[in-house]
């Protein structure tokens, strides 16, 4: 039996399995869902729950800090 691996909400930072939650990954400039959760790159996750997305929305800084950004 292998277990999946956690990751981290980057909106509400609840802890959860990695097909729980999206992935974003930075390609060519802009960040990108991943559904596949395959894309090569740097990968930062977050959850599917509505308080999380209006957050998450709201503050388009989250990804920028996530992805090191300037």
């Amino acid at each position: 039996m292998t277990r999946e691996p956690i990751r981290t909400c980057i909106s509400c930072n609840r802890k959860g399995a990695k097909s729980e939650l999206i992935r974003y990954v930075w390609y060519n400039g802009s960040a990108l869902t991943d559904p596949s959760q395959k894309l090569a790159g740097r990968g930062a996750y977050h959850c599917d729950k509505k308080e999380c997305k209006e957050r998450f929305k709201a503050n388009g800084k989250r990804l920028k800090r996530v992805f090191r950004l300037t």
